[in-house]
């Protein structure tokens, strides 16, 4: 089984658990900002991107959350691999609301991406 498989399979295991949890409608979409000009004062060309997901969000423990570096209002989100790599610079849309990444940290037991656990915050 090739690492692009298993990426595969856990993006079906994601859906799978938003249909079971939920009403199966529960998309995360990722919006990446337009192409960044060479020039820094120059405005971005195009209009953003906006990308469904498949993924698992989670509240953080109450012990974890200390105000500074994990906010009450911030967000554990595994995000699938077999769609584009987020990044900081990235917002994520959950039920409606948009958060920005914090952190992003790939899981790649295999060297290929299985799944992104990420940092969200509102």
């Amino acid at each position: 089984m090739t690492g692009y498989s298993i990426a595969r399979e856990v993006a079906a295991a994601f859906d799978e658990v938003a249909k079971e949890v939920g009403d199966g409608s529960f998309v995360l979409t990722l919006i990446q900002p337009a192409t960044q000009p060479q020039n820094p004062w120059d405005p971005p060309a195009g209009e953003p991107t906006e990308t469904s997901l498949s993924g698992i969000v989670q509240n953080y423990p109450l012990g974890l959350i200390d105000g500074t570096l994990i906010r009450s209002e911030d967000r554990k989100v595994m995000l699938d691999a077999t769609g584009p790599r987020p990044a900081v610079s990235d917002k994520l849309r959950i039920g409606g609301i948009e958060y920005a990444f914090i952190s992003i940290r790939e899981e790649a037991p295999s060297g290929v991406p299985v799944y992104y656990e990420c940092q969200c915050r509102a």
